[in-house]
C-alpha cells in the first residue's frame, strides 16, 4: 500500500472515515473466587429464601436472584461471599442439594457481576439484596 493511498492500494477515497478505531484489553489475572451460581432454583422461591441457604456455607456479601423480561424468575442466582472459602464451601456443600422437589446447581461464577454465564441468557433484570453478616 502506497502512502497516504488508504487500505487496498487503490486511491480516491482521500479523507473517507471507515468509523472509530475499537480496542479491546483483556484483563489478566483470575476471575474472582467468591462468587458462585445457582441454578435449578424452585420458582416460588424468593431471595430471602435463597439466602437462608446459602449463608450456611459462610457470610454473602450479595445475592442477586435472576428474572426475565416480564419479571418472572429464571431459576438462577449469583451470590457474592464475603471470602473465597465461603464460596469454596458453598460450591462442596450446597451442590445437589435438594430444595424442595429440585436439586440446585451450584458453581463458581464465571464473567462479570451480576450476569449470569452466556449459557444461562444473559437477557432480564434481577432484584439484589445485600447482607451484613451478624456482629458477634
Amino acid at each position: 500500500s502506497t502512502p497516504g493511498r488508504g487500505r487496498g492500494g487503490r486511491g480516491g477515497g482521500g479523507g473517507v472515515s471507515r468509523g472509530p478505531v475499537i480496542e479491546r484489553k483483556i484483563v489478566q489475572g483470575p476471575p474472582p473466587k467468591n462468587r458462585v451460581f445457582v441454578t435449578h432454583i424452585p420458582y416460588d422461591w424468593t431471595d430471602q429464601d435463597i439466602l437462608g441457604v446459602m449463608v450456611t456455607a459462610g457470610d454473602v456479601e450479595k445475592l442477586t436472584l435472576f428474572s426475565d423480561d416480564c419479571g418472572r424468575p429464571t431459576g438462577n442466582a449469583l451470590v457474592v461471599y464475603q471470602t473465597d472459602s465461603g464460596a469454596k464451601k458453598a460450591v462442596e456443600d450446597l451442590d445437589g442439594a435438594a430444595l424442595g422437589e429440585q436439586e440446585i446447581s451450584v458453581t463458581f461464577a464465571r464473567g462479570s457481576e451480576g450476569k449470569p454465564p452466556a449459557q444461562q441468557g444473559g437477557r432480564g433484570g434481577g432484584s439484589s439484596i445485600k447482607h451484613a453478616a451478624p456482629k458477634g
